[in-house]
């Protein structure tokens, strides 16, 4: 942290010297920079923040130098009120163009970000062959507080503050429980909305943001640069911003400074290079020559460096360290994750909680209302296929219940349904009844459940690996957390997982699986719920870990009173903290048996398929 911060004052003493000491020369290098930081940092948002893959720079670039050339003009707004209206302008435009965003992702929304381009460009030169013709628009020197930005320096010390404010409020967004919401997105856009993350308003805000800050940069370019000409922008603007992003590190607010530095910079270092080596004749060739430079070092960071320039020092620390052991003696110290493929004692049934559910209570013949019940439920997917067929469900307060079948038999698909993860899909879902605590459970949206007392721990997408283990467990919001029968603290969570704690600041991505499974179960702890709903608890993971676990869910019912829904494969290891195993086959439920009256018959019938024998 100190090197850091040494390092960060040895910088930002260097370019407030730069106006002084440095030659006009770099001082222009650095201007287009720090232009280039801003549009940078503007992609990061979108990209590195929320996930949304965007080739649009170059439209919003026009928009905003099209923008302010209108109303400096025309209107006689003035340097400000125009550069204003730039920003308003692209933020509004990018607004919109945050809608295909809600069905398309990765490849298909890059490519709808290069229609946007072409749609503006043709409009843009629409606008400039109306008004001025070819020439292009002729912009003022503007002034400001009165000061003429007519010079380099101006424009530096103008350029210097607004840069690093822009930097260091996506440095701290990054670090807020906003910017946490926003992570959720970009890692798992699927389950964000079980944390009362809405991506669609995280989506337009990042599109919004983001092209109204490179509509700003591009109001402040045309002044710069003195014109305003559609030939000024090009897809070609938009791939360097993206390598900027890419090589800089992608979420890192330092990070894509140094990128926009570095590819900015790179035309005129290898012109220098060229020059000494082969003279004029051969600096011609700068152009042709960067495009394949940057082309090499966009790949070469995906390959070897992909956390980009900033996470370079902590790679040369880690070879250094690892040199280091090399050269030492080996240690007798146990990994740090022993802790948790421990051999745990025998999983009991909590004491909390009825050891079997009798099948008079299942059928619903007394006793007192069910938490949860469905009847009739089905699931179809657009294709046709029905993945859970007329499916009877139901869970009493305080209960577990096993769901078990082979792969393909409708089990993720059926906790899916009832955790609302469905919704955003085009999925057809229907029951003859669905009620959790006697209100309707289907077509509510994953947030409205996790408020009303359902958590999910996934199978597969259990943990957001952008953030840190700590950061997990933050991005539950307070809103969701009331009305459980028990208030689960963060300390409830550690004393029951104690190894999150030593992993609190580790990125969730490095985590063992354990350890994992151990975040996700704390995570959904953490939102009070009523009805704990678990995925595949043992995937991938070791028998002791799997056993360790289950103590964790056998606590979790007798202390916490939270009733269980599990899908599990490993049968035999998840029976003593069952009351009753449902058996799906082909997304039919052909078995629902107490505990207790799992047999080895049952397990042949559950691997083999046939037919299940009390």
């Amino acid at each position: 942290m100190t090197v850091r911060r040494v390092s960060l004052a040895a910088f930002a003493a260097v370019l407030l010297a730069l106006p002084f000491a440095g030659s006009d020369r770099w001082l222009s290098i650095v201007v287009l920079a720090l232009f280039a930081v801003l549009g940078a940092q503007a992609l990061n948002v979108m990209v590195g923040l929320v996930g949304q893959v965007s080739i649009g720079n170059a439209a919003f670039l026009a928009i905003g130098g099209f923008t302010a050339a209108l109303l400096d003009e025309q209107a006689e707004t003035g340097f400000v009120l125009a550069c204003a209206g730039a920003l308003l302008a692209a933020g509004v435009v990018g607004a919109v163009a945050s809608i295909p965003a809600f069905r398309l992702r990765g490849f298909y929304l890059a490519v709808s970000t290069i229609a946007l381009t072409y749609a503006v460009l043709y409009v843009a030169a629409e606008v400039q062959n109306h008004e001025v013709g070819a020439s292009g628009f002729r912009m003022p020197y503007p002034e400001l507080l009165g000061v003429s930005l007519d010079s380099d320096v101006a424009w530096y010390w103008l350029l210097l503050p607004l840069a690093a404010i822009v930097t260091l409020l996506f440095h701290l967004v990054t670090r807020s429980s906003l910017g946490r919401a926003a992570q959720t997105v970009r890692d798992h856009e699927q389950i964000a909305p079980v944390f009362g993350v809405s991506t669609r308003w995280m989506k337009t805000a990042a599109f919004a943001i983001s092209s109204g800050i490179i509509g700003l940069e591009g109001a402040l370019m045309a002044y710069y640069v003195g014109t305003v000409h559609v030939e000024n922008y090009t897809l070609l603007i938009a791939i360097e911003y993206l390598a900027m992003v890419v090589v800089g590190g992608l979420g890192s607010a330092i990070g894509v400074a140094l990128g926009a530095l570095l590819i900015t910079a790179l035309p005129f270092l290898l012109d220098d290079g060229l020059r000494a080596i082969g003279g004029t004749a051969l600096s011609a060739r700068t152009s042709d020559l960067t495009l394949i430079v940057t082309g090499a070092v966009i790949i070469g960071c995906l390959l070897w460096l992909p956390g980009g320039l900033i996470s370079l020092p902590a790679r040369v620390g880690a070879a250094i360290a690892r040199i280091g052991r090399r050269g030492g003696k080996p240690t007798a110290e146990a990994p740090a994750d022993v802790a948790v493929v421990r051999e745990p004692a025998a999983v009991s049934r909590p004491a909390a909680a009825p050891a079997t559910v009798s099948s008079a209570a299942t059928a619903g013949s007394g006793g007192d209302d069910p938490l949860l019940q469905v009847t009739g439920l089905t699931v179809t997917y657009p294709n046709g296929v029905t993945a859970v067929r007329d499916v009877d469900l139901r869970c009493p307060k305080g209960s577990a219940t096993l769901v078990v079948g082979a792969n393909g038999a409708g089990k993720t698909t059926l906790l899916r349904a009832l955790t609302g993860t469905l919704t955003s899909e085009k999925i057809a879902t229907s029951a003859e009844l669905d009620r959790y605590r006697g209100e309707t459970l289907l077509r509510r949206s994953p947030d409205e459940l996790t408020a009303a007392g359902i958590a999910l721990v996934p199978e597969r997408t259990k943990v957001f690996p952008g953030l840190t283990a700590a950061e997990n467990l933050d991005v539950v919001p307070r809103r969701i957390a009331a009305g459980a029968d028990r208030f689960v603290t963060r300390d409830d969570v550690l004393e029951l997982l104690p190894r999150l704690a030593a992993v609190a600041r580790t990125d969730a991505a490095l985590l063992s699986g354990g350890e994992k499974q151990m975040l996700a179960i704390g995570r959904a702890l953490l939102t009070q719920p009523r009805l704990l709903v678990i995925d595949e608890l043992s995937l991938g993971l070791a028998p002791a870990i799997v056993r360790d676990l289950l103590e964790k869910v056998a606590t979790i019912r007798g202390e916490f009173g939270v009733t269980v829904l599990m899908v599990e494969q490993a049968v035999r290891a998840a029976l003593p903290v069952a009351d009753r195993v449902v058996m799906l086959r082909h997304g039919a439920v052909v078995a629902d048996l107490a505990a207790d009256q799992w047999t080895d018959a049952s397990e042949a019938a559950l691997i083999g398929g046939g037919e299940v024998v009390r």
